[in-house]
């Protein structure tokens, strides 16, 4: 049967996503650590859990292909993006400020992933992660509590809402 309330670790998941497929499910949160399930069964992937972070994971993302896992989260005052494979080896990490990271987005083909961090001075980073190690291709400064972050269809224009970034756009070169 497929996971029923009550059957996820008590008092510790803060994030949640399902891969492209509907079948795997990851958690993470308090402690930091991170388990794929299968939604199906209801029972772990993961004879071990990632280890994703020290104080807490606050995001998990799947790719859109389904084979890659982002983590964002906290290590200590510092917050960090890791990229996992589904078996949970580490590929990359990408280190950030001390900002709170809020939102995390794939474009379509997998190949751009965008993070906007939700401080007042705040800014939208978006990484090319066809490759590893990651490279930042833009930070776009300056817009107060980014909420929501959305790529189009094609995957070359972003578009963000928030405070003062409602209707903001970034389009590829």
């Amino acid at each position: 049967p497929p996971l029923q309330e009550g059957n996820l670790v008590p008092n510790w998941v803060q994030t949640t996503a399902f891969d492209p497929s509907g079948i795997l499910l990851a958690t993470g949160g308090i402690g930091g650590t991170v388990q794929l399930w299968n939604w199906r069964t209801g029972q772990p992937i993961l004879s071990t859990p990632i280890a994703a972070n020290t104080t807490q994971t606050c995001r998990v993302v799947f790719s859109p292909h389904g084979d890659k896992l982002v983590t964002v989260g906290r290590d200590g005052s510092n917050w960090t993006i890791r990229f996992w494979t589904l078996s949970g080896d580490e590929l990359s990490t990408l280190e950030h400020s001390q900002q709170f990271l809020n939102q995390v987005v794939f474009n379509s083909d997998g190949n751009l992933l965008t993070i906007s961090d939700n401080s007042s001075a705040g800014s939208v980073m978006i990484w090319d992660v066809s490759h590893f190690p990651a490279r930042q291709l833009r930070e776009l400064r300056g817009l107060d509590l980014v909420q929501s972050l959305a790529f189009k269809g094609n995957g070359t224009q972003l578009v963000m809402a928030g405070i003062t970034a409602s209707g903001c756009w970034w389009t590829q070169q």
